[in-house]
């Protein structure tokens, strides 16, 4: 993967009726990462951190192998209330989305694993419990 690749995740619901609001997590190749959370239109939470070395490796990792280029998002129309994650890849050479319901999300080993991961880390950096 090309030194300047960027991830981004979202977790979707804005909106959604409990309040939670949404996760954007966005980390940079390089090891620095900017989480967002909007409640609606407000925006609760805007910061930049820098991961350790060992974070970011296993956050590669496992953006890796999602193998996001031939990843099929969910065939389903949503449930409601169901958050939609969208996972973007911007590899230097191509950007990628893909787009997945939480439940089809849980189900894929792969995908929980990355969507376990952003909550562990923004939890980490912003004391935050992000609900995803």
């Amino acid at each position: 993967m090309e030194k300047n690749a960027t991830f981004q995740f979202y977790s979707g619901g804005r909106y959604h009726f409990q309040g939670f609001g949404e996760w954007i997590f966005s980390l940079e190749k390089g090891g620095r990462l900017h989480v967002e959370q909007h409640v609606g239109d407000q925006k609760r939470h805007d910061k930049v951190y820098t991961l350790t070395r060992a974070d970011n490796e296993r956050c590669w990792a496992c953006i890796d192998a999602l193998k996001l280029p031939s990843m099929k998002g969910s065939g389903r129309p949503g449930v409601p209330d169901e958050p939609e994650y969208r996972f973007l890849l911007d590899d230097g050479t191509r950007k990628v989305e893909v787009k997945i319901w939480a439940n089809d999300a849980r189900e894929r080993p792969e995908v929980k694993k990355v969507v376990d991961l952003v909550k562990e880390i923004i939890h980490r950096h912003s004391k935050k419990d992000a609900v995803i």
